[in-house]
């Protein structure tokens, strides 16, 4: 045995390996909203230097491969007047969005609700948030027709020294998806309208940049789609994991239906960060949502999935039967 081959065989074996030493570091546990929920330090957002301020927020990168899946930035909701010792994350928060060229953003929390995250924007159309040296003014609101998500274009403003710049974010509210193990998660239906819609905001986005900015200019910079939940592991993994299957199969690089495929999505996010998509109930909703994309996107036709839908809604009365006897969360 040569010694270049033990070199490559310890390579392979600590490749995997992952860490979060940046969580435990100063006050950035203080900066989460959860002290068990701990941020990988591999594939972690870290923020420009900035005087008096901290490099941290958690969140997490995902670039799919060649990019046909879309990218993304996976994070907690930002504290907003916290208690102490939880520190206010909201300047982070809107640095954030800044400085990775965020456009559209979704949000899966009932913003405004006690247990989930207060605002950090206004609901109420022309007026503004102040956040620092950032400006956040709601330009239209909108809801959809069933009342599941509602829809905001934010102007955001950051101000540096004598000048101002500006960008427009697309900002999609899903009020109805709770993550309490209580209660059904989303229904596939509205998941599938809720990606729809998203991805039409991307598209149209990313077509108003290459208008401004030509193609070439376009392509140099990553604009990912900020997802975010109360602890960025379950509702945003699920909605993250359906939206990179999904633009798969709308693509012309996958138009084929394989769980070994939704399997290996859900692998590299859970490698991305920590505990994602935990509950068997969620990937439930993966699987449903992903067969309601592919018949929509005339891959398969309902016929051809109802065997697997009967499958998985015995699967989640049996999930429901076991949480109804008071077993524990899936």
């Amino acid at each position: 045995m040569r010694n270049i081959e033990i070199e490559k065989d310890y390579t392979e074996i600590s490749a995997n390996e992952r860490h979060f030493v940046r969580f435990f570091e100063a006050d950035n546990m203080n900066r989460s909203q959860y002290d068990n929920v701990p941020l990988y330090d591999k594939d972690a957002v870290r923020l420009l230097p900035c005087s008096g301020s901290s490099d941290f927020v958690h969140a997490s990168k995902v670039i799919t491969s060649g990019g046909e899946g879309g990218y993304y930035i996976i994070a907690q909701t930002p504290l907003v007047n916290p208690s102490k010792p939880r520190i206010d994350t909201q300047y982070d928060w809107m640095r954030m969005l800044w400085e990775f060229n965020v456009y559209v953003a979704v949000c899966l929390v009932n913003l405004g609700h006690e247990s989930e995250c207060d605002y950090y924007f206004n609901r109420s159309r022309g007026e503004t948030h102040k956040v620092n040296n950032f400006e956040i003014t709601t330009l239209d609101v909108g809801t959809d027709v069933n009342w599941c998500w509602t829809y905001y274009r934010l102007k955001v403003s950051r101000k540096e020294g004598k000048k101002r710049y500006e960008r427009v974010i697309q900002l999609v509210v899903c009020r109805n998806w709770t993550d309490d193990p209580r209660f059904s998660p989303m229904n596939y239906k509205d998941l599938s309208d809720l990606l729809h819609f998203v991805w039409s905001l991307e598209n149209d986005s990313a077509s108003q940049r290459r208008a401004q900015h030509g193609a070439v200019g376009e392509r140099s910079v990553l604009h990912p789609t900020l997802v975010h939940s109360r602890a960025g592991m379950n509702r945003a993994g699920t909605y993250v994991a359906a939206s990179i299957f999904g633009r798969r199969m709308s693509g012309r690089h996958t138009r084929t239906l394989s769980l070994n495929r939704v399997v290996k999505v859900c692998r590299s996010l859970r490698s991305a960060r920590y505990d994602i998509l935990n509950r068997r109930s969620q990937f439930l909703l993966l699987l449903e949502t992903i067969l309601e994309v592919a018949v929509r996107n005339g891959i398969v036709n309902e016929k051809e999935v109802s065997r697997a839908r009967d499958v998985l809604r015995r699967v989640r009365e049996e999930i429901g039967k076991t949480r109804a006897k008071g077993g524990p969360s899936q």
